[in-house]
This record gives C-alpha cells, sequence and structure tokens, in this order.
C-alpha cells in the first residue's frame, strides 16, 4: 500500500504513481518482462476514470464518498492520498511526500481552496487567506511542521521524498524513483535493481509511457480527471449546499 501526502498534494505523483502500479500489476500478472506495448495498455486502463480519487481514495474522505479502504483497486500495490502529517498518517504503508517551495505552496493552495469551498475568485485577499491558514484553517496543519515529520524520516526504507521542483525539470527521473520505491527498492536514493525485488525489470519504455500520461500539459488537457469533484460534490452534499450553488471549477 502507498500513501502520498503533501499540505498542497501534488495531482502529478498520483498520476505517476497510479500509472507506474498499474504497468507494475500488469506485467506481474503476465509472469515476465514487461514491454511498451504492456505498459501503454495499463497506462490506459489507469487514465480510464471519472476523477481521480475514485480510483486512488483519500484517506480520512473515503468512507464519507462510499469507498471502503479495504477494497481491491485497479492498481497494485494499492495508493491511498493523505494530507496527514507523519505522526497523525495510519501507519503500515509506504509513503511518498511531495515536497515544494513553501511560497509556491502557498500560492498554489491560495488558487486552490477557495474555489474549492464554492468562494468566488479574488472575494478573499492573500493576506486573509494567510490570517485563515495560520488560524487553523487547514485540517493539514502547517507546512513547516508536515514537511519535517516527513524529513525526519528520511532514512526509512518506507519514505520516500520528493521534490515537485524535480518533475518539472526531469519527470522520467522521478517517474523512475517512485517505480523502483512501488517494486520494494528501499526509498529510491540507491543504484538498487528493480529486478532483485520484483517479478520483472522496469524498463525505459515503460518510464517512456507513465511520462506521457503524467505530464503537466497531458493532465491539463483532462482537467476534470485531476480537480476532486468527486469528494468536493459529495462533501457539499453533505453540509447541504444547493448544487445550484456549487462555485469553483466543477
Amino acid at each position: 500500500t502507498l500513501v502520498w501526502n503533501g499540505p498542497q498534494v501534488c495531482h502529478q505523483i498520483r498520476c505517476i504513481a497510479s500509472n507506474a502500479s498499474c504497468a507494475a500489476k500488469h506485467a506481474a500478472a503476465m509472469g515476465g518482462p514487461a514491454s511498451g506495448a504492456t505498459a501503454r495498455a495499463h497506462v490506459v486502463d489507469a487514465m480510464a476514470f471519472g476523477e481521480i480519487t475514485q480510483v486512488v481514495p483519500w484517506d480520512i474522505l473515503a468512507l464519507d464518498c462510499g469507498q471502503r479502504l479495504d477494497d481491491e483497486q485497479v492498481c497494485d500495490p494499492r495508493l491511498f492520498k493523505s494530507h496527514e502529517r507523519w505522526e497523525n498518517v495510519a501507519k503500515g504503508a509506504r509513503y511518498v511526500c511531495v515536497v515544494r517551495d513553501p511560497l509556491d505552496v502557498f500560492f498554489s493552495f491560495y488558487n486552490f481552496l477557495p474555489a474549492y469551498m464554492g468562494i468566488a475568485p479574488g472575494k478573499i485577499t492573500h493576506e486573509e487567506f494567510a490570517d485563515a491558514i495560520f488560524a487553523g484553517a487547514s485540517h493539514s496543519g502547517h507546512v513547516w511542521a508536515h514537511f519535517l515529520g516527513y524529513w525526519e524520516q528520511r532514512a526509512r526504507e518506507d519514505v520516500l521524498l520528493v521534490c515537485f521542483e524535480d518533475m518539472k525539470e526531469n519527470l522520467a527521473r522521478v517517474v523512475e524513483r517512485v517505480a523502483r520505491f512501488i517494486l520494494g527498492d528501499g526509498n529510491g536514493n540507491g543504484d538498487g535493481n528493480a529486478a532483485s525485488a520484483s517479478a520483472f525489470e522496469w524498463t525505459s519504455a515503460m518510464t517512456d509511457e507513465v511520462c506521457e500520461k503524467s505530464e503537466f500539459e497531458y493532465m491539463r488537457s483532462r482537467a476534470a480527471q485531476f480537480d476532486d469533484h468527486f469528494v468536493r460534490e459529495e462533501m457539499w452534499r453533505r453540509v447541504r449546499i444547493d448544487e445550484n450553488e456549487w462555485g469553483g471549477d466543477k
């Protein structure tokens, strides 16, 4: 089981992990080395969803959305999204934590959260938003505590830290690190061969396929698959916000 984390979690790392995990699952089922065609088939399968949280559940909101955390998934290992800090996240999994320049985190969160809650753009200033976040509006806590908690666990073989900036600079390298981590090669920092921990070898063709389906432009062209509307709309129903009043990006 894999969980990835971040105060403003990166949809791209979910896309990378789900694509890589599905490619790995299919290759293992075939009982031999995976080909580019094999990766293509299951990368496509991984993208066959209305919104990514339908196939990669959000740990603390899955039950509210009618999902069971112990159900089988299209991915193997199973994947979950979480915003929980290290001291609060459920233990017994493997963890990918995405870290990012804190200033960029703030502006990303500012652009995301008000719209997510149905607040029109511009209704809240940067200063008002910062005051709200530091006053505890974010369930996940402050970015510093979040990053520090996982940083202190970085030597564990079940924890992998990934920089958002690295994904922008060299996506293929991050894909391969995450793939090795999924396949059991520690935290992906060493030179271990994924084949030593699995029944098959991760190939450059698989990296190419996962990169193609995890590029920012590819995801932007399918924005509705990565906008959290599956969770958001269920939460709005529960707090009785009329559908006609739903704001933000649906």
